[in-house]
């Protein structure tokens, strides 16, 4: 039991022995005193989220350097180094494992700007390209995954941005979520708390019913995925409709400032035109309805973009992205690579006059050689998945430049990133 539900009780158990019946007047108390421990709880977060960003004020003044990323590295695998997270059932790692998402339009940015998969962290210690505004995280290993872990009431973290406005324009945040029986079974559930830049990090903006629009709640109740945005804004989804229920789930979002579009794996889940929020950074916070319950995120990915392939290529002749994802060290498509493809199959299928070059590219992890030939594999795969569109095989080409052709330096987990990337060019 949470500290939330366990202070309602105290109270209800108090107040029975105190009082000996419920009467109506008593019930209401009652209600009073519930919503009061809850209004403390969400002040305390506030409270927390609103200190980190004085924190980073005052770390951008003293010119302290933030946590930088080191080459990917194992963890120890000694069993004291383990959480206890790993232990029990095994645990279903089955990300869209029915097949690719063919209804998934979402459309990442170009450029990253900030990533983690918490490879260089040690377990049990606090991913340190993070911060913590309440409760507590830890790195873990989940199955085969090092992952961030949620514990105590209501966790919230957020990226080390020495900035609070890091998402002001056109910007797109991906992460996985695990949702196992604590999130099925017990209604726990995720929140993505959006701030605006005059926020501090902690107010928040009303619909005007008194339902917070800063708020993205992602939850389960009898059977239904939901996914709530203040009370104007909430969409259902039955669970049979997902690819999978127990293991890692895909969570998209897109914002330009006014416009915010949410996936739930292939689910458009919110398509909003104006949320009135304007958000400028992100938190987020684990609401755990039993301490043992598990909630954790793995591959933290924030982007700046998102223009459409047509629009690259008629102004640029060539699209580069760096949506198209694959399975570390082979040329296995993940299901979130297909909006990208979509996308392009979509163009592709509207300019029939257009041939493309598919060229890969890797970061320099590993030896030189084995990433030549990896990147020409992926870009095979991407060729293929245009086929299975319907795109003739005669209007495509693939080439691999391996870690040969770097964007950027291959010094940081971002930069990397961008490093990762696949090129659709224009045959002229």
């Amino acid at each position: 039991m949470n500290m939330k539900n366990l202070l309602v009780t105290l109270t209800y158990t108090f107040t029975i022995l105190l009082l000996g019946t419920t009467l109506p007047s008593q019930a209401q108390l009652l209600e009073k005193l519930k919503r009061k421990a809850e209004q403390k709880v969400e002040q305390a977060v506030d409270k927390g989220i609103d200190n980190v960003g004085k924190k980073r004020k005052e770390k951008k003044q003293k010119g302290e350097p933030s946590a930088s990323a080191s080459k990917n590295e194992k963890g120890p695998e000694s069993a004291e180094n383990k959480s206890s997270a790993e232990s029990g059932a095994p645990i279903s790692e089955g990300m869209g494992n029915k097949g690719l998402w063919t209804k998934y339009d979402f459309l990442p940015g170009e450029k990253v700007i900030f990533y983690d998969d918490f490879k260089s962290n040690d377990y049990g210690d606090f991913p340190a390209r993070w911060e913590l505004a309440f409760g507590s995280a830890e790195v873990a290993k989940l199955g085969k995954e090092k992952v961030v872990l949620f514990r105590g009431e209501r966790p919230t973290i957020l990226p080390d941005f020495t900035r609070n406005d890091y998402m002001t324009g056109a910007t797109t945040i991906e992460l996985d979520l695990y949702c196992g029986d604590g999130f099925w079974e017990n209604q726990s559930s995720y929140i993505l708390r959006l701030f605006r830049p005059s926020s501090k990090y902690s107010s928040s903006y009303s619909d005007g019913s008194g339902h917070s629009l800063s708020e993205v709640v992602i939850h389960e109740s009898s059977g239904t995925l939901y996914v709530t945005m203040g009370s104007k804004y909430q969409v259902d989804l039955p669970i049979h409709q997902l690819t999978h229920k127990n293991g890692w789930h895909h969570l998209a979002l897109f914002t330009d400032g006014k416009q915010l579009r949410l996936y739930f794996d292939e689910h458009k889940m919110l398509n909003i035109p104006d949320t009135k929020v304007k958000p400028a950074a992100l938190a987020l916070t684990a609401d755990l309805s039993y301490s043992d319950d598990i909630l954790a995120v793995k591959d933290v990915k924030i982007a700046k973009g998102g223009e459409k392939p047509y629009r690259q290529i008629t102004s640029n002749g060539k699209y580069v992205t760096t949506g198209i994802l694959f399975d570390k060290g082979k040329a296995v498509l993940k299901p979130s690579s297909m909006g990208v493809i979509l996308k392009m199959g979509q163009a592709m299928e509207d300019n029939e006059d257009w041939d493309i070059t598919i060229v890969g590219h890797t970061d320099s992890d590993g030896e030189a050689a084995d990433n030549l030939a990896l990147s020409r594999q992926r870009a095979d795969a991407v060729k293929k998945a245009l086929t299975d569109y319907g795109i003739k095989t005669a209007r495509l080409s693939v080439e691999g430049k391996g870690e040969s052709e770097p964007l950027d330096e291959n010094t940081s987990l971002e930069a990397k990133a961008n490093n990762r990337r696949v090129e659709f060019i224009l045959d002229r």
